[in-house]
């Protein structure tokens, strides 16, 4: 990418994370597909309650507009803070992401589009507005536990030294 606009090279990601959108649902399709009749039959006997699933086109189309749709509103948010380092520093390893408060405004867009899905998929306002409530507060709580654990396993240093045990 050294020596393209940041244009084109936004455009080459936005691209990619489209048809991992596409392949993701796809498989995501097959395998629902494939476990249905099984979790159906484990449904039925362990709950005894016998439930009918069916796969109708709508759900085909809903899971692709959701599979495509969340990473194409998610690809600004990961992509843009990247575009504006210098790319030299690409090629450091211990480069880091200044983080500002425009690039969380980036997340948004993908929050509001997750938000309209449950309603949507829910049919309530309130019960995909709880959905969304609990979601962030997770995200809230364990992607920066995670961020601080993975900072703290980064800095361990084992010094491991092959020419001594040979």
């Amino acid at each position: 990418f050294i020596g393209m606009r940041k244009k084109d090279i936004f455009k080459i990601y936005t691209l990619k994370l489209f048809f991992l959108g596409l392949i993701g649902s796809l498989l995501g399709i097959t395998i629902g597909s494939a476990f249905s009749p099984v979790i159906q039959t484990m449904v039925s006997k362990n709950l005894g309650i016998d439930i009918k699933l069916q796969f109708e086109l709508t759900t085909f189309f809903v899971t692709m507009a959701v599979g495509v749709a969340s990473t194409i509103v998610l690809a600004p948010a990961l992509i843009i803070p990247y575009l504006r380092l210098d790319q030299k520093a690409l090629f450091d390893h211990d480069t880091t992401l200044s983080r500002n408060i425009y690039d969380y405004l980036l997340y948004i867009p993908i929050i509001l589009f997750y938000w309209v899905m449950a309603i949507y998929l829910s049919e309530s306002i309130k019960v995909g507005s709880a959905f969304i409530a609990v979601f962030l507060v997770i995200v809230g709580i364990f992607f920066p536990l995670g961020s601080f654990i993975l900072d703290r396993l980064g800095k361990l240093r084992l010094n491991l030294n092959l020419s001594s045990s040979m």
